[in-house]
């Protein structure tokens, strides 16, 4: 931003000082009179010998000091980023560092490119305030430097941030499962317990409704003793005949030891 302030816009501050004759980024000055803000200078202008470039070329590289007023905006916006870096808010927002790192690099090329321009002018003539240009390259450098760090830094406190709430998210949320599914093998097995007493219990009612003859069967048998062996086959079939008639059974069997063909 100084060097935009040289003559003819301050006749105290020049980039280069030669037989007199005082050169700024919008023009140059003599010890009595100064040319109009321009950018660019005449071919007249770049006539002295004693630099280090012909004429011609110095004439066509005065063009590009138009980049001093574009690195002094670009500068002074930088500025302005770096100082909201000093708040929580924006230092540790990853995008807004990103930002403010995507501005530092145009504005780092700028600044560098203001001090190659003053170089090859005004070589080996160049003032301090040539020379000054040289120290918000650095800065400049720095700062960017220090923003890819201040990012990494704040990229992996996030990303250790998320990992960590994953991790207690999916602990509550696996012991909630857990619960979840165990209550609900829980209400199964009830169920099922109960569905299969009811089966069970319907079965038994249908089978007693339907068929009263094998529960009448069943207490039969059981009431009936188990026959006695018997050394001749007559006694045998008398006690086969007495069980045929005790079952209700119109026919009784034909003995299996009797003579009858």
């Amino acid at each position: 931003m100084l060097a935009v302030l040289t003559v003819p816009i301050s006749s105290n501050i020049s980039l280069c000082t030669f037989e007199g004759y005082k050169f700024g980024v919008f023009g140059l000055c003599d010890d009595s009179d100064c040319t109009r803000p321009r950018i660019g200078y005449k071919p007249e202008q770049t006539t002295l010998s004693g630099f280090s470039l012909p004429s011609n070329a110095r004439h066509s590289i005065s063009f590009l000091l138009v980049v001093h007023p574009i690195s002094a905006a670009f500068t002074a916006v930088q500025i302005i980023l770096t100082y909201l870096l000093f708040y929580n808010m924006f230092s540790s927002q990853s995008k807004f560092l990103l930002l403010v790192l995507f501005w530092t690099l145009p504005t780092f090329l700028l600044g560098l490119l203001s001090f190659l321009v003053d170089i090859l002018l005004f070589i080996p003539h160049l003032n301090w305030c040539g020379w000054a240009l040289l120290v918000p390259v650095v800065f400049i450098a720095f700062c960017g430097t220090t923003l890819c760090i201040m990012r990494r830094t704040v990229t992996s406190r996030i990303a250790y941030k998320t990992i960590q709430d994953r991790k207690t998210n999916g602990f509550y949320l696996s012991s909630y499962a857990n619960n979840y599914y165990d209550d609900e093998e829980d209400v199964d097995d009830d169920s099922s317990s109960s569905l299969f007493d009811d089966e069970t219990t319907h079965i038994s009612s249908y089978l007693d409704s339907s068929y009263p003859s094998s529960r009448m069967f069943a207490s039969e048998s059981n009431s009936i003793e188990p026959p006695q062996s018997s050394a001749t086959p007559a006694g045998d079939d008398i006690q086969l005949q007495n069980l045929a008639h005790q079952r209700h059974i119109d026919r009784p069997p034909v003995s299996i030891f009797s003579d009858e063909p």
